[in-house]
């Protein structure tokens, strides 16, 4: 019962994430409107939140490795709190846009704690393994998270989505006071003297930087279609927000899905080792780009079908490479996981926080071949990471793990014939 309850306390802390961008997501309209400004215009206020949950993982990740996991996270609640009550009465685009990039920078803070106790607990499958069940748990956030936000956006007005998310941080806040344990002993915290060459250390480690490589360009995979979804589907294809967020809901139930198989695949130990895994989670990526081209672009409501049919794909890769990718990232670190969990987060969001920005101007052109082009280019890099990584661990190929009946039947079949006894020679006695 305390590991279920301590599971489900994970579950949300990584959910804060997706909530803080999958709700405001249906209210960059109403946004818009609100400031008298086009709807790219309101686009950085997801930008700077990206970049400000960079630099908090960058942050609290020396910080929880020094005063241990409960009190940054409480500190990172509080933050995230009065960041989320400032956008409610944030007067200008200006000032909401600031206010995000603090609520981002808490909010990774908050991030780094769930990856930095699992690391704590559990080492190796069983990492993978709690790792992808709470991926699969968070993933039914974006879920809720863009229909709660388009209905208060469409009934409320966008102010109404960030008082939601204050009421959300509130009951993570009392949930985690209650309910969390901390999972870093005295003895294996870190002073902060050593965090710029722990920093150091980590970054010229290949087997932390290789998946780190992988898992920020899978992610890309998925990211662009987080920034550029609501362009290409509500202003360019006419998909009116509720309908915007029951296909984004679609989207992440596919995320939550392959994640919950993932999770109980590994708990009969029939599964790919997690370098496999990561590999074919970015093939998948290049394949649901692909797709994208091959389709072309079909109008009407064949197209808005075939288009979400080849970004599941992409979701699916990203679903199965993320969390395989994160535990090969944190595998090499006894010492120093939320250090290495804070770089690995700030990574990834920093690649992707930097292709966010280089799109920018190019988003109110994108087409579905143009996000195409930009999955396919991610998860084309991310499989050139994972296997130079391979190179580094010859004993780890991908390769599923075959069942105890399996392994008997091949034993039997390739098992080499005892050899005979020699039969004894007969001597003739004399006499006889």
């Amino acid at each position: 019962m305390v590991e279920v309850r301590l599971h489900l306390i994970l579950v949300g802390l990584a959910a804060l994430t997706a909530l803080s961008m999958d709700s405001t997501l249906p209210a960059l309209p109403s946004m818009a409107a609100a400031f008298g400004v086009h709807t790219a215009d309101v686009r950085p206020t997801i930008i700077r939140f990206v970049v400000g949950f960079a630099g908090g993982q960058l942050a609290f990740g020396p910080l929880s490795d020094r005063f241990g996991r409960r009190r940054p996270l409480l500190v990172a609640l509080v933050v995230y709190l009065g960041a989320s009550l400032s956008c409610v009465f944030a007067p200008s685009l200006a000032e909401l846009t600031g206010w995000r990039g603090v609520q981002g920078f808490a909010a990774g803070g908050v991030a780094i704690t769930f990856m930095s106790v699992a690391r704590d607990l559990y080492r190796g499958r069983r990492l993978l393994r709690v790792l992808a069940w709470v991926g699969a748990g968070a993933s039914v956030s974006p879920i809720l998270a863009s229909v709660v936000g388009a209905q208060l956006a469409d009934h409320v007005g966008w102010r109404s989505v960030f008082g939601f998310l204050s009421l959300v941080s509130v009951g993570l806040l009392a949930w985690t006071v209650r309910g969390l344990p901390e999972t870093l002993p005295a003895a294996k915290r870190t002073p902060l003297s050593g965090v710029v060459r722990g920093f150091a250390l980590t970054l010229t480690e290949p087997r932390f930087l290789l998946p780190v490589a992988g898992h920020s360009f899978a992610f890309v995979g998925l990211f662009v279609f987080v920034i550029g979804g609501h362009e290409l589907l509500m202003i360019r294809r006419g998909v009116s927000p509720t309908a915007f967020s029951f296909l984004f809901a679609l989207n992440a139930a596919v995320f939550a899905l392959v994640n919950a198989v993932v999770a109980r695949r590994l708990r009969g130990g029939s599964l790919w080792h997690p370098s496999g895994l990561a590999r074919f989670g970015s093939g998948l990526v290049v394949l649901g780009g692909l797709l994208q081209v091959a389709i072309g672009p079909l109008d009407g409501s064949l197209g808005i079908v075939t288009l979400m049919l080849a970004l599941a794909v992409v979701t699916a890769g990203v679903a199965l490479a993320m969390p395989a990718t994160a535990t090969l990232a944190l595998q090499p670190f006894e010492t120093g996981a939320a250090r290495a969990a804070g770089l690995l987060g700030g990574l990834r969001f920093g690649v992707a926080s930097l292709i966010g920005s280089l799109l920018a101007g190019w988003v109110p052109l994108l087409t579905s071949d143009a996000m195409a082009t930009v999955q396919v280019l991610a998860g084309g890099l991310s499989l050139v990471a994972l296997a130079a990584y391979a190179r580094l661990e010859p004993g780890h190929r991908a390769r599923r793990v075959p069942s105890a009946r399996t392994q008997a039947a091949l034993t039997r079949f390739f098992r080499e014939p005892a050899p005979r006894r020699p039969r004894r020679a007969t001597v003739d006695m004399p006499g006889r």
